[in-house]
């Protein structure tokens, strides 16, 4: 599948409810439901708010981070297949 990041466009559209971030899959969730197995890269760390005032402290100019709302759409666009 390749690399996943629910950061920059993502999130920002998400937070101005354009989308949700289930929505993020919808043009390829066929597609990967289809396949026997399917692999992702995460990009983007679940992080809250706190993480950045306590670790980077304004050290970094990009961050790629994601909101931990953004979890469930793994799962959600992503559906097990079974084995028997």
């Amino acid at each position: 599948m390749g690399d996943i990041s629910f950061s920059g466009p993502v999130k920002y559209y998400v937070e101005h409810k354009y989308h949700t971030y289930n929505d993020s899959f919808n043009e390829v969730a066929p597609h990967i439901r289809q396949a026997d197995i399917s692999v992702g890269n995460l990009e983007s760390p679940f992080v809250s708010q706190d993480v950045y005032g306590h670790i980077y402290k304004g050290k970094k100019s990009v961050l790629l981070d994601a909101s931990p709302e953004a979890a469930p759409a793994l799962r959600y666009n992503n559906r097990v297949k079974s084995l028997e």
